[in-house]
């Protein structure tokens, strides 16, 4: 209750001092500090995130007409479209206060998982596609990759899936499945955490996958994601105990919180 009213500045003096002297003393309170503040601050990073891909929906769904000659002189048609654009606006932006009003009141209650899965997750930097973009042999014939890769970085990840399940069904070369492990990330972020978990799992089986300890790692925040927490602690913990492991301090601090 301590940590909770300190990030929400509900906190009186003297309540400020004990929690102070409480995070210097005990590592734990200092761990879940840090814990519930990070998951704070990403869930309200996902949220503008959402709110961009929200916008940008509404703008392909409603977007601008040129005027004819004729509409120029009837004004009220144009203004009535106008109008619909910013009403869906309007309820996109109260849904998303009110999602963040009813976090802060039942963060408490809220499952560790969802709240480590929220502190954790990023998307995985995009590190293919400025090679392919450099020119190597057969960049035309990866243009859908491209295509993906663009929408990855824009963030529109329901494009991306779409492009990079497109590589798949007209089996583009993939032999160290780097585009498999970005289409999981993808459809993680999308919400389709079997079908990101799948390909984890898959890039884990082969020999000459490129990323995976990296898909390790998101294969155990799908299965917090998809409420399998003994199947994803296991993993992390394996990660937090696997020197050099890329993800090995992210891992350790979970494993610290969660064992606590």
């Amino acid at each position: 209750q301590l940590i909770d009213g300190a990030l929400r500045n509900r906190l009186s003096e003297t309540d400020q001092r004990e929690l102070a002297d409480r995070r210097a003393q005990d590592a734990t309170v200092e761990q879940e500090y840090q814990l519930t503040r990070d998951a704070q601050i990403a869930l309200e990073q996902h949220g503008r995130a959402r709110l961009r891909r929200h916008l940008r929906d509404l703008d392909r769904a409603y977007p601008p007409a040129a005027p004819t000659p004729t509409e120029a002189d009837t004004p009220p048609a144009s203004a009535g479209k106008s109008s619909t654009l910013g009403l869906w606006i309007g309820i996109v932006l109260l849904l998303l206060a009110g999602a963040a009003v009813i976090y802060y009141v039942t963060q408490e209650a809220e499952p560790q998982e969802e709240r480590i899965y929220a502190t954790y997750f990023q998307p995985y930097d995009n590190i293919v596609a400025t090679t392919l973009r450099g020119g190597t042999p057969g960049a035309t014939a990866d243009s859908l990759v491209l295509l993906a890769f663009e929408a990855y970085d824009a963030e529109d990840y329901e494009t991306a899936v779409r492009y990079f399940e497109q590589t798949e069904l007209q089996g583009l070369q993939d032999p160290d499945l780097a585009y498999a492990f970005y289409a999981g990330i993808a459809h993680l972020e999308g919400g389709s955490e079997e079908e990101a978990l799948r390909r984890f799992e898959a890039i884990q089986q082969a020999p000459d996958a490129r990323f995976k300890q990296e898909a390790q790692w998101y294969a155990a925040l799908a299965h917090l994601k998809l409420d399998q927490p003994d199947r994803g602690y296991a993993i992390i913990e394996r990660i937090a105990n696997a020197a050099g492991h890329p993800f090995q301090e992210e891992a350790a601090g979970i494993v610290r919180v969660w064992k606590r």
